[in-house]
């Protein structure tokens, strides 16, 4: 799994995750992939989530990029050099629009996107391998929070889906964790009897404003919290005591 309308590619088999029917849930918004230029998705349920579900705002008014993030604050690996035969080194973007790599709906938006006054991410790309560090910086922590919210409902909204023979049924799990102010760990995988495994392994803290996310993306078989878990666990952690 991967950025929201991803295709993934294993031992030459491609795999398309499609969703059948638009979901639409207070704080996610779920898609067809299929049908890229379907209408738009009714409001959230709840009257204390964001009235819609627009891209990150990138107009002239918005603060400058980077204007919320501590200038020394580095995030975990930023500014490494690469360690393993055949990966890349860690490179960092802070285009504030970059969308979250947590992605269970396929697609999945987020109504606080908008509200972010900078986003940076530092990530590498190997043979079978991708991980990534991503921090949001929100104008309060009452926005984080829903943010961080936001991220439970489409894992409980969109925790199974796809179909197993065309290689797209996905599974994910979550468990609450003591990391900052709030946080939790994620698993889930994609793929069926005949296609190669891929599965992503997330840990998500929110310190005050500012919300971050490690990702982990490899070859796992299943959606369980396993060691592959507990060590990007350990990312989110080394940021938290970073603060």
């Amino acid at each position: 799994m991967s950025t929201s309308h991803k295709t993934t590619s294993r031992k030459g088999s491609t795999v398309v995750v499609t969703m059948a029917t638009a979901l639409v849930i207070a704080g996610c918004t779920s898609q067809n992939v299929a049908a890229p230029t379907s209408t738009a998705t009714s409001g959230p349920v709840t009257a204390s989530s964001a009235a819609s579900t627009r891209s990150p705002a990138t107009s002239d008014s918005q603060p400058q990029v980077g204007s919320g993030i501590p200038a020394n604050l580095l995030l975990p690996n930023e500014n490494e050099g690469s360690t393993s035969p055949g990966a890349t080194g860690w490179k960092t973007d802070n285009t504030i629009g970059q969308p979250w790599l947590l992605d269970p709906c396929r697609p999945t938006t987020y109504p606080t996107d908008s509200k972010r006054v900078a986003f940076r991410s530092v990530s590498r790309t190997g043979p079978e391998l991708r991980q990534a560090r991503q921090l949001a910086a929100f104008p309060s922590a009452d926005v984080a929070a829903e943010t961080v919210s936001g991220f439970r409902r489409v894992l409980s909204a969109c925790k199974t889906g796809g179909n197993a023979s065309e290689g797209n049924a996905w599974q994910w799990v979550s468990e609450d964790v003591r990391i900052g102010d709030d946080g939790f760990v994620a698993a889930g995988t994609v793929g069926g009897p005949a296609f190669s495994p891929s599965g992503t392994r997330i840990a998500v803290t929110r310190v005050g404003s500012l919300v971050f996310l490690a990702y982990d993306e490899g070859e796992y078989s299943s959606a369980q919290i396993d060691g592959g878990a507990r060590k990007t666990q350990q990312v989110a952690e080394q940021f938290a005591a970073s603060k």
